[in-house]
């Protein structure tokens, strides 16, 4: 349920922003979750979800690159704090991309990377990853191998369309992280 609200709340807001003013670029934070094992009395943290969600803007197509930083994010112009604190200490483990879900979706085949540092954490196996009609799993990875990273400063998500940019497509992430 409460994720049904989260999307309806953030439909909504495109709606209208797009209705107003024209709909501009955004990515940003829309949940930060925190799963337990079950069963145990130590309620021990096994994973973290956080979501995000982009649009591309309505004029160039283009997506803003998505920084998260110890406790907080931007996409250069909104920004918000993460309901569970810093990520800090936490293992990048996997993202998952969900970009069919109706309405305008991105170009077939274009990219997303993970950076930290300077260095692309899904080692290029998010080139061509972003689909418009199937949902994919990308696992961080070093030298070509799966390999959780570390995060021990500010995480730069960034995709890039193709070579024809859609304006206006929407797409939703789920960055998966371990203690």
């Amino acid at each position: 349920m409460k994720r049904f609200l989260t999307t309806l709340a953030f439909l909504t807001v495109l709606f209208f922003a797009g209705a107003c003013f024209g709909a501009g670029s955004l990515f940003q934070v829309t949940d930060d979750d925190v799963y337990y094992s079950p069963g145990n009395a130590l309620n021990r943290v096994v994973s973290r979800m956080i979501t995000l969600a982009f649009v591309a803007d309505n004029g160039t197509g283009v997506i803003p690159s998505l920084v998260i930083t110890e406790d907080a994010w931007t996409d250069g112009t909104l920004t918000g704090t993460l309901k569970h604190g810093s990520i800090e200490g936490w293992q990048l483990d996997k993202i998952d991309i969900d970009c069919n879900h109706g309405g305008t979706e991105p170009t077939e085949d274009s990219e997303l990377y993970v950076y930290q540092l300077g260095v692309d954490l899904l080692d290029a196996n998010g080139v061509n990853m972003i689909d418009n009609t199937v949902e994919r799993s990308v696992h961080f990875a070093t030298d070509g191998q799966p390999k959780r990273q570390d995060v021990v400063g500010a995480v730069t998500i960034t995709v890039t369309q193709q070579a024809v940019v859609t304006n206006s497509a929407a797409g939703t992430l789920y960055l998966i992280l371990v203690p």
